[in-house]
């Protein structure tokens, strides 16, 4: 992912929160990270490592619609969706960060799912490009 320092970021089903730690690691010092999950369990854990991995200016938001942070107001989403749900949570995750986004953010998904998705995020961004990683497609808009 490209993160560049002073980006603020939103990790769109953070779980445990590893996406947006590592995305911090780009951002800092003056970045900032927006944890979303639907679990409060994940919400606490990425919280807890957040902290524990010296991430000074991030806020965590349980919420299942991707509702509470201000539209518009981020320049990096990523996103994580789980597997079991099928297309449906995928399309909320993608939606939802193209709104996010500041007009010229960037969105990034892992998946292993990327025929259907990809498609998704061209429906909602335009464009999108492909790179495997690690046995895992990483989509980018």
């Amino acid at each position: 992912m490209d993160v560049e320092p002073r980006d603020r970021v939103l990790d769109i089903g953070c779980g445990c929160g590893t996406n947006g730690i590592f995305a911090w690691q780009q951002a800092q010092p003056d970045g900032h990270i927006t944890f979303v999950d639907s679990n409060v369990r994940a919400i606490t854990l990425a919280e807890h490592n957040a902290r524990s991995n010296g991430v000074t200016a991030f806020d965590v938001i349980a919420t299942s619609m991707v509702e509470g942070p201000r539209e518009g107001s981020f320049d990096v989403a990523l996103a994580n969706p789980p597997y079991f749900a099928g297309g449906t949570v995928a399309r909320r995750f993608i939606e939802r960060a193209r709104v996010m986004l500041k007009p010229d953010g960037r969105f990034y998904m892992v998946t292993k799912q990327p025929a259907e998705s990809a498609a998704l995020i061209e429906e909602t961004f335009g464009a999108v490009e492909a790179f495997m990683n690690r046995g895992y497609m990483v989509l980018c808009a």
